[in-house]
Order: structure tokens, then sequence, then C-alpha cells
């Protein structure tokens, strides 16, 4: 029996693997093997006869076979998978002018074409536009409000498209402006997405509208501002309709343009090519209001189709003075009646500026302040009732003394409650917007001889109410305007009409599924088609029953809501000198919409005495009439 060999791998040489080269290129017919490789015949036929060295040449066609299997498939990978020139599966690139004019139109194309063997699916096209751009139309058109995104058909292999885009830039001269391209799409035998990317920068190199502004960067508080603007037509037309506009907000206050303008604006009819002029507007700048001043200029003219913008710039304006942060917060809110507002006052000296001798104050624009009852914490706060707010002096002691001298960085912060008065009698003729409490801070103090005011932002607190319920009969409303009939008082065998009104304020919760109901007694009787409501389902009432019902599915917080209808009463001798019963006690069931839970409320029934209506009231007792 032959011995058995352990094979050990080993690690072939550069002379082994070249050698192996070799032979496989000839297997493969490339090469003829070399000499030094080939064995000699006698060897040959002494290998035929020994089985032992069989599998060395088995080993080596195998060898050759899975080398040329691999060889080939890595042919077919490169055949049947191959891209484009870059190596991807689409080609993007923007053609756009190096230089353009400002504001004027100019063209530019997104092309694209698919170097896949397979279709491109999914397809969705983003161009980012660089800012003070103005689109004026493209082709095709995109699919969105921003007009910058395309969803295409699947580009085919070999398959090439385009978007054209028209539009002009604002800038100054010499400025680079960059358009983005993004191109999402998924291979037809892929599961994922790719994108491929574009960018390209244009050079402004003139304007149709030549610009130069002029404007301080800082100036002292108080000091005149002079902002001026050249401008010059550059294009070869007339510009129709000129308009100059500065936007400088509240805090800038006119003292004097040139030519006269309207309030901020140059309205021109026409400017020549070539025409050249100027403007300039004088003012000053409350600090309390900016500091500093943020302006912008922008010109434009009258298009074909659309207003076109020529020019655009904005600056900044610093002023040498004061800085101050004034916040007011309420601490915890809704507040209730007969309850307590608090409030957070913070004062931040932001500024570089030392701020000496300040006074606060804390202003209530609404009647609620309950006064007479508010806690002076030890008089540091001084009550003006007539101004409804309260005033604190750097000499008011306690925490008051920090307002003498507020360093730069300094920041001061304190709470402060104020008792409400109790719900008010008229609550129900009270709209939402009534049912708040506002206020404001202010903190003024003198800085360089002149007096400086710094508000904060007004706050609104709702404060919270109940459900409420009021029914009541009429005969006249309030402007003694009619509503019922018949004789007043009621008199026997005569018939009288009163009106019912149902009135529902839903207070500080969301409510629904409300209902409203109530019975008529025997010889009240209800009036057809009388029934009249603001919100909800129309009034119903059941005949046999007497029963009179009211729904409304959702009634929104603070809302005053009502329904009327008429009864009829005609009373009999056993009647005379009492007071007719017009409806029993009215039920109101809901539920607060957020939390789920029922509510209810009831009221009592309504007599003939008519103790809301001052003008019937006390003439509800039946009386004998006369023949």
């Amino acid at each position: 029996m032959p011995k058995s060999f352990d094979i050990k791998p080993r690690k072939m040489s550069v002379v082994d693997l070249r050698r192996f080269d070799q032979v496989s290129r000839a297997a493969a017919g490339v090469d003829k093997v070399p000499a030094y490789f080939r064995p000699a015949k006698a060897d040959f036929m002494q290998l035929k006869k020994r089985p032992k060295k069989s599998g060395s040449r088995a080993l080596a066609f195998f060898l050759v076979l899975l080398f040329l299997l691999v060889a080939a498939s890595t042919a077919g990978f490169f055949v049947f998978y191959k891209k484009g020139p870059t190596g991807k599966s689409l080609n993007i690139s923007l053609a756009i002018p190096e230089q353009v004019t400002a504001g004027q139109d100019f063209i530019f194309e997104l092309l694209y074409e698919n170097y896949d063997k397979v279709a491109l699916n999914q397809i969705e096209i983003v161009i980012e536009y660089p800012e003070n751009f103005y689109l004026t139309k493209t082709v095709p058109e995109p699919i969105n409000e921003e007009k910058n995104v395309w969803q295409l058909e699947p580009l085919q292999p070999g398959q090439s498209g385009k978007i054209e885009v028209t539009g002009y830039l604002l800038g100054e001269l010499k400025e680079e402006p960059e358009f983005n391209a993004f191109f999402h799409y998924r291979p037809e035998n892929f599961n994922s997405d790719f994108q491929e990317s574009a960018s390209q920068a244009v050079t402004i190199r003139d304007s149709l509208l030549k610009v130069e502004l002029e404007s301080p960067e800082v100036i002292e508080d108080g000091a005149v501002v002079k902002l001026k603007v050249r401008y010059q037509n550059n294009s070869p037309q007339t510009i129709n309709d000129l308009a100059l506009a500065f936007e400088l907000g509240e805090a800038f206050k006119i003292n004097a343009t040139e030519p006269e303008a309207e309030g901020t604006v140059w309205r021109l009819p026409e400017v020549a090519p070539g025409q050249s002029g100027e403007a300039m507007i004088e003012g000053e700048i409350d600090s309390t209001l900016a500091n500093p001043l943020e302006w912008n200029f922008i010109a434009t003219a009258a298009g074909s189709d659309s207003t076109r913008h020529l020019y655009k710039k904005s600056g900044r304006i610093e002023i040498k003075a004061p800085k101050v942060l004034l916040n007011l917060s309420a601490v915890d809110g809704p507040v209730s009646w007969g309850g307590e507002a608090e409030y957070k006052i913070a004062i931040e000296n932001n500024g570089e500026i030392e701020i000496n001798q300040a006074v606060l104050k804390l202003s209530f624009l609404n009647g609620y302040i309950d006064w007479k009852n508010f806690n002076n914490n030890d008089a540091v706060a001084r009550v003006d009732a007539e101004n409804n707010s309260l005033v604190w002096l750097s000499t008011s002691g306690g925490w008051t003394e920090s307002l003498a001298q507020i360093k730069p960085g300094d920041k001061i912060e304190f709470v402060v409650k104020v008792p409400l008065e109790s719900e008010p009698e008229d609550l129900m003729e009270l709209s939402a917007e009534d049912l708040v409490v506002e206020a404001i801070a202010t903190l003024s103090f003198k800085s360089q001889d002149r007096h400086k005011v710094f508000s904060s932002e007004k706050i609104t607190t709702n404060i919270a109410s109940q459900l409420k319920l009021m029914s009541e009969a009429r005969y006249y409303l309030d402007a003694e305007t009619k509503v019922g009939s018949g004789p007043l008082p009621p008199t026997i065998g005569q018939t009288t009409a009163y009106r019912i009104y149902w009135k529902i304020f839903s207070g500080s919760k969301e409510l629904d599924q409300l209902t409203v109901k109530t019975t008529l007694p025997a010889y009240s009787s209800w009036q057809a088609d009388s029934g009249q409501v603001t919100i909800g389902s129309p009034l119903t009432f059941d005949a046999e029953t007497k029963e009179a019902v009211w729904q409304v599915d959702s009634l929104a917080a603070n809302s005053q809501v009502m329904a009327s209808f008429d009864v009829a009463v005609t009373p009999d001798a056993s009647q005379v000198n009492q007071l007719l019963i017009l409806t029993n006690p009215v039920m109101l069931r809901a539920n607060i919409k957020e939390s789920g839970q029922p509510l209810s409320q009831t009221n009592n029934l309504l007599t003939s005495d008519l103790i809301f209506d001052p003008w019937a009231q006390g003439q509800g007792r039946v009386i004998v009439g006369q023949d």
C-alpha cells in the first residue's frame, strides 16, 4: 500500500505565479506552454504509469478551468454592466452663462443623459436657486410652489433630456452666486435610490440699474441720519414706473425727503437710457425701538407680466445709546375671577451704557384689577389705581434700590401678584376678547439729557370662567322693541304671547354634546315656526310630552350662543291675580371636550312676571278684562 502524504500549502513565488499565468493562457489558446514548463516525453510516459502522479494533472486542469471561469465572469460583468465614460449611470450638467447682467433675464439648462443599460425610474430633480434669483419661467413646469422640483417619466437607456429655466439675478458687481442641481433616481434593476449633482457659479458683470447707497454705520444717540441713493439707467431701454424704496421700520422718524417722496418711496414714471439721479431721506432713530436699526432698500420697475426687481441691499445702523431687554411674563395662567394674576418682570442692561435712576411701571389695559385688596409688600410699589398701574422708583426701598444703577450686563428679576375682581354680573354680555387680562411693562430713565422709555411685549392672560346658562322671558327688548303680542297684563279669555330666550356662555373650556331642554305647562302653547338658534341643530318640540330641545355638537371656549322661541297663554277665571308659568325649569347638559367631564346646570321656571324685562316687569298677574 502506497504511503500517504500531508500536503502543506506554501506561498507561491513570483516565478510560480508567472508560470501559472502562462499555463492558463496556453490552456485558453492564447500562448504556447513554455519549454521549461513542458515535461519530457519519457517523463510523460512515466507519469501515465504511476497513478499517484495523476492527481497533480487533474488539480492543474481544475485550477485552469476555475481561472477561466473567473475570467469569463469578470469579462461578462464589464460587458453587460458597462456605464458611461465617468463610470456613472447618469450624466448631468448645468449649462449656464459665465457672466450675467443683474436685473436682466438669462436662460440656463440642466442637461441629463442615461448612460446605463437599464431604465432609470422614480426621477426627481431639484434645483437650488441662489439668493436674489427671480424666476421668470421654466420648461417643463415644476410641481411645487417654489418652482424648483420636477418629477419625470422613466428615462430609457441612451435617452437624454433637459430642463430650461429663465430668470434673473440681483447682486453687486463681481458677485458669483451658485446654482446647484440634484438628480434623484432608481435604476430598474435596483431597489435603492441614487443621486447625482452638479453645481455652477455665474459672475455678475453689470446691472441694468446702477445704484450707489450712502448710509452711516454708527451714530450718536439722537443724531440726524441721512440716507442717499444715486441711480443710473445702464440699459439701452427706458425703465418705466421705477420705484426706489427704503424700508426703515417704526423706529425711524422722517424729517425730510428730497425730492418729495410717498413716505420712504420715490416713484419715477420714466427713466431714459443713461439717465441718472439721486434721492435723500433724513430723519431720527428711536433707539428704544430699534438698536441697531436694520434697513432695506429695493428698486423695482413695471415689467410686461409682473413687477421686476432691479436692485436690493440691506444694512444696519448702530446707535451709541442704552440698550435694555425688558421681559414681562405670566407665571401661571389662566387666572380666575376673584383669584390672583402673577407676573414675572426681568430687566437686563445688554448695552454698554450705565442706566441710572430708572422707573419701572406695570400697566393693565383693562379694569379687572381689585386694587382695594392689593398687597403692597411694605409699600414698595406705588399704586396708581386711576391709571390701573403699579410704579416702582429707585427710592421705594427693598429690591428697588437696584434701579438706581443698572450697569452693563446687570440683570434684575422679581415677581408681583395682583388680585382680580369677582366675576362681573354682565359676564354673559362680554366677548371672548374681553375675558382676558392685558398687561405691559415699561422702564424709563434719562440718558444724555434724553428721556428713554423701553417697553415689553404686551401679554394677554385668559380669565378662567365657568359654563353659564341664562333663560329669560320677554315682552320687550331693552330698547323697548316689542317681541310679544296680546294684552299686558295677561287678561282672562285673551291670548298673550311671550318670547323665551336661552343664552349660553361656554366658559374657558371647549364643550361638546350640549343639550338644553325644558317642558311647557298644560296651558302654555308652543308657537310653530318661531324657533331661532345661532348655532347647532334647530329647536324641536314634542307636542305629546310638550318638551322643547336644543342640541349643539361642539361649542368653542369663551363662546356665547343663543336660542329663542315663542309661547302663548290664554288664562281662564281660575287664574285671576296669578302669575302664569311660561316654561318649567331649563336643564343643560354638556361634556368638556378635552377631558370628557360632564357638566350640568339648571335654571328656574319662567313666569309672566318677566323679571328680566325692564319695560314689562311687574305686569304679569292675570286680570279680568272689561266688556
